[in-house]
């Protein structure tokens, strides 16, 4: 009985009846003559099919005593039933979900109608309307899913059940197709063996919306089911139809009672407090982990947090990249979620979650790592749930017990197994496609030698064809010249005819791939299955994981943000009772250890999140003090130098051998390092890099007594903000590369001798007393350079130590703009146009660097601004 889909045929036959031919003179036409013109065109309309359905008989037997309702209990969380009007919540999260109910009296047998009224249909934070209506078993999800048994009238213009999506052939066109507010939809539902027997069918204001449905087979009641979003539903059930429909139908509250069927999804019994469990654990410490736990041993509880809202979202059936989400969602494989991530704007959508459970009074275990650990939000959460629930705080911390950490190890384990099968699996399927490729080219290789010998053998056919027919032109030929000499001696004839018999016969020698007698497929060999290698071979299963060590289930998402971390951590306190908590329980080990790893994890977050400085006077002494030794050391060691410089000019003019006459004293029985050895200073072989490296270690032992200092309850300064604080101590960062060390873990260890890393709090403290002479750091800095030499002496070529690869900024020389490039120079070189390309200029070398043979050389490319940075061996700018 099906019809065409759409309104094609609906739409041709209107228009066949509105293009009806007139006669040729229409205003002479007579009246009578216009009647047969009309009758014709109203006989090729097509009729309305017939109502299969038909009144209703009159049943005096027992009605059903059940009230027909909508069922609260048998609702989507966001539902609000009040009376016959079924509403959602729509803030945020909830706007984006689908919202269901079903009703809560069933029927399996008889005819019965109910009605529903969109209020309102359009409504919504994201506009995503939709309405279905029709009936479901009571074991369906509110939100069905493929599988269920349910039979629904969709918006969409679809019919959908549990196995298949139908397109309605739907009898209004235009404007008036589809659902509206204000509309009056009726649902029919026929199980009995009359009229459109075992189907449902939908009225629009009491006429047939499309045609009939065959229901899904089941022996269970169906039971009304509306799901909608972005909308307002009023239900009607009965007694009396709002819109009559073209036939007497009974209403679903008037079943049978040998039909009706009461919902088995009931109010559960109204405690007089519900529980409340507010979770608190330490960032990744399985605090996720627990709360899975605790729910499977304690069903009748509901998540409250961010990973609950998500999945909340994803099983209401709503499609998160709809919404600007992403497929990689964080709600199905971990409990880290980036709300603005999955569309959800609001960061309060945990709290929206927990008022909708408080309205239902259920059950819950409200969870969040960051959230939790703070009195002010726990203060929201107690706010909310008010005097309504008994409110409980759970901590968990420190160690879990041994048959939570096997839980979590037997979690890992599986999911190592899997991802093994899963591995092997891609390999077999691989190895699979390889040998049929393989396969299929060795048969079409056979299928080719085959097809030649064919061809060969037709090439072959053909030839032999051709010298037939010559050798019968040339007998032809032969006895016609024959004819023409009769008088030829016999003799002649007898000697050649003999000549012609001495000849030995010579036989024809054919190929194999020619003779016809041969069949080809014997002469090709079969394709060898076996000869086709195996392939890749199956990756083994190596477990080398240590699970003594495996405490939790390892999550693909950090349970929350970076960034909230470092901004809360100064907030985060652990619960007590004087709050409005009437119980706090510590999970898995005493109020002390937890006590103890929330002050751990205060400690952590503070080494590793920048703070303000304030420079006392002791810093601002010893700079002066350094300043003013560093200027008195550069002009002893120019002078030691110059005199140095003398001493060989004079040794060569006289022909004398050049050599080192100083011979290197002991660096720590040194008492003047000025005058170390015959008036010469200890730091005379200084080159720039050592110079470099002497300011870094006064720096670094500043900085780190200065911050020790300013932040007496501080752990000190960790590794990872050396640069930021190298900024605010001495205005410039601290760059590792500059210093010729590949990171920061071979930089600490060349400076080792100044500073260390404490092994408890993993920061940075120094390695000297504050009150330390400075000049002990001119002589870590020559022992350092003892050591670099000896390394070089004997071959090791990766003691160079090379300062200055920094490299310099761009310069602007087109646009006419300078640009600052280091302290010793105060602007870029860049006039109106810049300089050609290629020009080159000598470079003045800063104050307080020896200019030759050490100082800084070669020159600068003006055009490209500057090059490499500042070197100590003739790289330049």
């Amino acid at each position: 009985r099906k019809v065409p889909h759409t309104i094609t045929a609906m739409t041709a036959a209107e228009e066949k009846v509105e293009t009806v031919a007139p006669t040729e003179e229409p205003e002479q036409a007579s009246a009578g003559a216009s009647e047969p013109l009309a009758k014709k065109a109203k006989s090729e309309v097509p009729e309305e099919p017939k109502e299969l359905e038909q009144d209703e008989e009159e049943d005096k037997g027992p009605r059903t005593k059940a009230v027909a309702k909508l069922n609260p209990s048998d609702s989507t969380m966001d539902s609000i039933v009040a009376g016959g009007v079924l509403s959602g919540l729509s803030s945020d999260i909830f706007a984006v979900c689908k919202k269901a109910a079903r009703g809560s009296v069933g029927v399996k047998g008889g005819r019965y109608y109910f009605e529903i009224k969109p209020l309102e249909f359009g409504v919504g934070m994201h506009g995503l309307k939709m309405l279905a209506v029709g009936v479901s078993t009571s074991s369906a999800s509110l939100v069905p899913k493929d599988g269920e048994t349910f039979a629904l009238f969709h918006s969409d213009s679809h019919f959908y059940t549990g196995d298949q999506r139908q397109p309605l052939q739907i009898k209004e066109r235009g404007e008036a197709r589809g659902f509206h507010a204000g509309d009056v939809l009726g649902v029919l539902l026929n199980a009995t063996d009359k009229g459109h027997a075992k189907s449902i069918s939908l009225f629009k204001n009491g006429k047939r919306f499309a045609e009939a449905m065959p229901l899904p087979e089941t022996t269970d009641a169906w039971f009304p089911h509306v799901m909608f979003r972005c909308a307002n539903v009023a239900v009607n059930f009965g007694p009396q139809q709002q819109v009559a429909t073209p036939f007497r139908v009974r209403m679903w509250s008037d079943a049978a009672n040998s039909d009706a069927v009461p919902s088995p999804v009931t109010e559960p019994k109204q405690k007089s407090k519900p529980q409340a469990v507010v979770a608190v654990g330490m960032p990744n410490n399985g605090l996720y982990n627990w709360v899975d736990d605790f729910l499977s041993k304690n069903p009748g509880y509901m998540e409250v947090s961010n990973r609950a809202a998500v999945r909340y979202v994803d099983q209401s059936g709503t499609k998160l990249s709809s919404i600007g989400g992403t497929e990689d969602r964080p709600a199905c494989s971990g409990p880290g979620i980036d709300l603005k991530q999955v569309g959800l704007q609001n960061p309060r959508v945990r709290e929206q979650l927990l008022q909708a459970a408080v309205v239902r009074r259920r059950d819950v275990v409200v969870v969040g790592v960051i959230d939790n650990l703070k009195a002010s939000e726990r203060a929201r959460l107690l706010a909310i749930l008010g005097g309504q629930y008994t409110i409980s705080a759970t901590v968990v911390a420190g160690e879990p017990p041994a048959d939570f950490k096997k839980k979590a190890q037997d979690v890992v384990r599986a999911a190592k197994a899997a991802a093994h099968e899963r591995a092997v699996e891609i390999v077999r399927k691989r190895n699979e496609s390889v040998r049929a490729l393989k396969l299929q080219r060795m048969r079409a290789d056979r299928g080719r030698k085959l097809q030649a010998i064919q061809t060969r053998r037709k090439a072959a056919a053909k030839i032999r064809d051709l010298k037939q027919k010559e050798e019968e032109a040339k007998a032809k030929k032969d006895e016609a010249d024959a004819a023409k000499k009769e008088g030829d001696a016999d003799a002649e004839e007898k000697k050649g005819e003999e000549e012609e018999a001495a000849k030995p016969a010579e036989e024809e020698k054919v190929e194999d791939e020619l003779n016809e007698d041969i069949d080809p497929e014997t002469l090709v060999p079969e394709v060898d299955e076996s000869a086709i290698s195996d392939g890749e071979a199956e990756p083994e299963f190596k477990d080398d994981t240590d699970y003594s060590k495996v405490w939790f289930v390892p999550t693909k998402h950090p349970e929350f943000p970076a960034e909230a971390l470092s901004s809360s951590f100064s907030d985060f306190a652990l619960p007590t009772k004087e709050e409005g908590f009437e119980k706090v329980n510590f999970e898995w080990k005493g109020t002390k250890e937890a006590q103890a790893a929330l002050t751990k994890l205060v400690f952590d977050c503070k080494k590793i999140q920048p703070i303000h400085v304030q420079h006392s006077e002791w810093f601002k002494d010893q700079m002066i003090t350094w300043k003013v030794a560093f200027a008195k050391w550069k002009d002893v060691h120019e002078e030691a130098y110059r005199k140095e410089q003398e001493r060989i000019r004079q040794k060569k003019a006289s022909g004398e051998d050049v050599e080192d006459e100083d011979e290197e004293v002991e660096i720590w029985g040194v008492e003047d390092i000025l005058d170390a050895s015959g008036g010469m200073p200890l730091f005379k072989k200084f080159r720039h890099e050592d110079w470099v490296m002497l300011q870094l270690r006064f720096e670094l032992h500043c900085m780190a007594h200065a911050f020790a200092k300013a932040t007496e309850d501080h752990p000190g300064i960790h590794p990872d903000l050396l640069d930021h604080y190298s900024m605010k101590f001495f205005q410039r960062p601290l760059d590792v590369h500059f210093y010729g060390q590949k990171d920061m873990a071979e930089f600490l260890v060349a400076m080792a001798d100044t500073v260390t890393i404490n092994e408890d709090t993993g920061c940075l403290e120094a390695g000297h007393p504050e009150e330390t002479p400075i000049d002990t750091f001119v002589k870590l800095t020559e022992e350092a350079r003892r050591e670099r030499a000896a390394r070089i002496e004997a071959g090791d070529e990766t003691a160079k130590l090379v300062i200055g690869e920094r490299g310099g900024k761009k310069g602007k020389g087109a646009k006419g703009k300078g640009q600052r490039f280091d302290a010793p120079f105060q602007k870029g070189f860049a006039p109106a146009k810049g300089f050609h390309k290629g020009a080159v200029r000598p470079v003045v070398p800063p104050q307080g660097f020896r200019a030759q043979p050490y100082g800084l050389q070669g020159g600068t490319q003006w055009a490209k601004g500057f090059g490499r940075g500042v070197g100590g061996r003739g790289k330049g700018w």
